[in-house]
């Protein structure tokens, strides 16, 4: 029969965490509707297309939706993309709030913690990630 020794505590090997995938970026170019930033949110857009062919994918239209406070065009950036369109963007970015986020699976951290502004940042709705809280008992309480 072996005996343990309880005494002699091994350093266990941590768990490692699951690889974060990185799925592209997003982009969203914020304006004010109707007004001379929407034209130039549309330049924007229409010179990265001129510049860069068919890199942004899904251009769209982002009403106040989500963490969204401000209309704003959206679009997906393949990870590979990254430095020729975002460096571009950097120089010509017309004055515009630009937030550019990585796509991984916590939307959150995506959105608070590696987000890159250009221009000046506008201001998001981050509670929209989290998770909603239990409502509070109704009725008496047995305290």
């Amino acid at each position: 029969m072996t005996t343990r020794n309880f005494n002699d505590v091994s350093p266990r090997k941590k768990p490692e965490a699951p690889p974060e995938v990185l799925h592209g970026y997003h982009i969203h170019i914020y304006f004010e509707a109707g007004k001379d930033s929407e034209k130039n949110a549309k330049k924007v857009l229409a010179d990265i297309e001129e510049k860069f062919p068919g890199k942004l994918k899904n251009i769209h239209r982002v009403g106040i939706v989500g963490p969204h406070l401000q209309p704003n065009f959206g679009s997906y950036l393949p990870p590979d993309d990254f430095g020729k369109v975002v460096g571009w963007l950097q120089r010509h970015s017309e004055g515009l709030s630009i937030l550019v986020h990585p796509i991984t699976d916590d939307e959150l951290k995506d959105h608070r913690d590696n987000a890159l502004w250009l221009g000046k940042p506008v201001p998001l709705d981050i509670s929209f990630f989290e998770p909603p809280q239990p409502a509070a008992p109704k009725g008496p309480t047995l305290q």
